[in-house]
């Protein structure tokens, strides 16, 4: 049976939030490059050039390497402060220093549709007493984050101008108690790690807080991280992901709002991450979803009914809102013994779902529709 809670009186006139991607910001910072296993002899010489550390930080998933921002010379552009780097410090690995964008995109729809979709019924009777990963913006304090067990960090510059927005709406569809509707891992206790600041008008991530948060998940013993961020591949945040899958992190990532005809989004598209697609109350695929064949598995990510820090509640659309469904999935099988690592995730996330589109797995919703299992 599903749930049967009454539609809350506000959902009628709530706002519709839809976080789309665009091309408006720039895709990494101009005059910055990102450095992994930065030595104190290979800082000299790039000193040396006119190159100086904005950030620096040892990442304890990467063998304690020293994983850094750096300024490049006066006059000097990104991408030629990259060749320049890597031509005098080859055994350093540089990247650009990506942008990071939250992956976020009338009839009303039943607050609860999207648990009942997947299966999630008599969640209030299933504890999932687990550990979650949430790398996203900052969490505001909320009604219905009050009784959640969180544990917040951040990774971002301590005088930068942050969000609450995006986190607050993710955390309480994961954890909180949101009228109409029930959290999707209750009982999990949630660690979440603010990855996002305001690039001007902007709000992105870079390269060096995201794989810093995964350090900090590693050290808190997290073994599910809901990534609900997309953007171009980055030499530095591949191996940041395959350090993290190799120390037992399951990742699971929105496979983006960048439309039917965009390239691959990251770290989606990375080989250990499981990418979600969004699809609506008919099933039917959101259409700003990116198409590929990363795409694993889709999940309701239209018109999700979350906590808005600004007050209240409010309907959000993206695959960001995707992803905590199949996060709470892959945490139940976790808590229940059924899943151990991230090919056991895969098996069961493929061999549950319900089959859409083309037989078989296909590049608009992967393996098909969610499909959660029970509690036994």
């Amino acid at each position: 049976m599903g749930w049967d809670a009454p539609q809350p009186a506000n959902a009628a006139g709530a706002e519709r939030v839809f976080l789309a991607a665009g091309t408006d910001a720039p895709a990494f910072r101009d005059n910055e490059v990102s450095a992994l296993g930065l030595t104190p002899e290979a800082l000299e010489r790039l000193e040396g050039l006119g190159f100086s550390v904005i950030s620096e930080r040892r990442i304890g998933i990467l063998v304690d390497q020293v994983l850094a921002r750096l300024r490049t010379p006066p006059g000097i552009g990104a991408e030629d402060g990259l060749a320049l780097a890597q031509a005098e410090a080859p055994g350093v690995s540089f990247d650009l220093s990506h942008l990071y964008r939250l992956s976020q995109g009338v009839q009303p729809v039943p607050v609860a549709y999207g648990s009942e979709l997947v299966g999630f019924f008599g969640a209030s009777s299933c504890p999932v007493e687990t550990r979650i990963g949430l790398i996203d913006t900052a969490i505001a304090r909320h009604p219905a984050l009050a009784g959640a067990s969180i544990r917040s960090d951040s990774f971002v510059d301590r005088d930068a101008e942050t969000s609450v927005i995006h986190g607050t709406a993710i955390a309480s569809i994961l954890v909180g108690d949101v009228p109409g509707v029930l959290p999707l891992v209750p009982g999990a206790g949630l660690f979440a790690a603010n990855v996002f600041a305001y690039e001007g008008d902007s709000l992105r991530s870079d390269v060096t807080a995201i794989i810093a948060a995964l350090d900090w998940m590693d050290s808190q013993r997290v073994k599910v991280v809901n990534m609900s961020l997309m953007g171009p591949p980055n030499a530095l945040l591949e191996r940041g992901v395959m350090a993290a899958a190799q120390r037992g992190q399951i990742l699971l990532a929105a496979a983006g709002n960048f439309g039917p005809g965009a390239p691959p989004a990251y770290p989606a598209a990375y080989g250990p991450v499981i990418a979600v697609a969004a699809v609506d109350a008919r099933s039917r695929p959101y259409p700003h979803n990116n198409r590929g064949r990363y795409v694993e598995i889709s999940a309701p990510g239209v018109d999700i009914w979350g906590a808005d820090a600004r007050g209240g509640e409010t309907f959000w659309t993206g695959t960001s809102f995707a992803v905590p469904f199949a996060v709470g999935a892959v945490a139940r099988d976790v808590a229940t013994g059924r899943v151990r690592n991230i090919n056991d995730a895969r098996e069961a996330l493929a061999g549950s779902a319900q089959d859409l589109g083309a037989p078989g797995r296909d590049p608009i919703f992967g393996y098909g529709l969610l499909r959660a299992g029970d509690c036994s």
